[in-house]
């Protein structure tokens, strides 16, 4: 009996590590997946004040990236022209 109370033991203990283990990498994941959305929401913030502080429409910067005529280096330089005017 003793043995079996033993045993019982240790497969709770791993079961429990097995939880933590995942529930870290869930975690991980979770903040990967929230540190994307703010970058990918800072590049549209910057795409967008591109696009105003040069009188273009959103779209059309949009459509010059994907054409590689931009890159978000240059938008990136043009931002940090813009504020040391």
């Amino acid at each position: 009996m003793k043995g079996s109370k033993n045993m019982l033991e240790l497969i709770c203990m791993s079961l429990l590590g097995v939880a933590y283990v995942n529930s870290c990498i869930e975690e991980a994941a979770e903040e990967k997946r929230q540190k994307e959305e703010k970058r990918i929401r800072d590049l549209k913030i910057s795409v967008f004040c591109y696009a105003v502080r040069h009188h273009l429409n959103y779209n059309d910067v949009v459509k010059m990236i994907q054409d590689t005529k931009l890159t978000f280096d240059d938008i990136e330089r043009d931002r940090k022209e813009h504020e040391g005017k």
